[in-house]
């Protein structure tokens, strides 16, 4: 549970609504809600981590592989789209999905 400046709760409709507000003034075109504020924090602390372990702990999955078929699946994806992208590697270097 979160709080505002006046110590009041936020609900997360408030909080979806605030979200959805200050990307449109950011200029963010992309439909935002919480939830992809969610996959782009962990799939970044993956990244950087790759600890699937700690990262399913601070998710509050009960089942690791929950975290590993959705947070791995992206990240593989993400590399997969960067080689695709650049021409001296995406002839070369094919990611293999287990």
């Amino acid at each position: 549970m979160f709080t505002n400046s006046k110590n009041a709760k936020i609900h997360s409709g408030d909080f979806g609504n605030n979200l959805r507000s200050r990307a449109k003034k950011a200029g963010i075109t992309k439909n935002v809600y919480p939830q992809l504020v969610r996959y782009t924090h962990a799939t970044l602390m993956y990244n950087q981590t790759h600890d699937i372990a700690m990262l399913a702990t601070l998710l509050g999955h009960k089942d690791i592989r929950v975290t590993n078929d959705t947070h791995v699946y992206l990240s593989t994806q993400g590399i997969q789209q960067a080689s695709d992208r650049n021409p001296l590697t995406s002839q070369y270097i094919p990611i293999n999905e287990a």
